[in-house]
C-alpha cells in the first residue's frame, strides 16, 4: 500500500505521464459503540450517564436541537448541556438537574433537565432519549427540550 503511494508520488513528482497507480480510500470510520443504561427501567444515574455519555451526538440529530446551544459554535449535545450546566450560579437563584423515565410500548422515554430559577430568570434546558427493552439507547431518539 505505502509502495503503491510512493510510486504515485514519484510519478506526479517526475512528470511522469505513466500508468495511473490505484490508491485505496481510507476505511469508513466505525460507529460509535451503542449506549447502554445499566438498570431497565433506567435509574436516575442512568438517565444522567447515557446523557454524559452521548456527547458526541450531532445537533443535526433532530430539528428540536438547532441553534439551542448557548454559542452558535456548539454542534454536540456535549457542548449544548454542559453551556447550560457552566451557566449555573450556586450564589444566585436555584440550580438543579432534573430526570425523569416514563414507561412506554417499547422501552422508556428519557429525560434530563438543567433548570435554574433567580427571580425573573428562569430557564430549563435538556435532553430526552429513548431506551429500548434491551436497555440500548435508540440513536435517532434524541431530542432536545427547554425554555427560558
Amino acid at each position: 500500500m505505502i509502495e503503491r503511494r510512493l510510486a504515485a508520488c514519484a510519478l506526479l513528482l517526475a512528470g511522469c505521464k505513466g500508468a495511473a497507480v490505484p490508491v485505496e480510500a481510507p476505511p469508513a470510520a466505525a460507529a460509535p459503540p451503542a449506549i447502554r443504561v445499566k438498570a431497565t427501567p433506567p435509574t436516575s444515574k442512568d438517565v444522567i450517564d447515557a446523557a454524559l455519555q452521548s456527547h458526541g451526538v450531532p445537533l443535526s440529530v433532530h430539528d428540536s436541537c438547532r441553534n439551542v446551544g448557548t454559542e452558535p459554535t456548539d454542534t454536540t449535545l456535549g457542548r449544548y448541556m454542559s453551556g447550560f450546566i457552566a451557566e449555573l450560579d450556586p450564589e444566585s437563584g436555584k440550580n438543579g438537574i432534573v430526570t425523569s423515565v416514563n414507561a412506554t410500548d417499547g422501552g422508556w422515554v428519557c429525560r434530563l433537565t438543567i433548570q435554574h430559577r433567580a427571580g425573573d430568570d428562569v430557564w430549563s434546558w435538556g435532553v430526552e432519549f429513548e431506551v429500548g427493552k434491551d436497555g440500548v439507547v435508540k440513536p435517532a431518539s434524541y431530542r432536545c427540550i427547554g425554555a427560558g
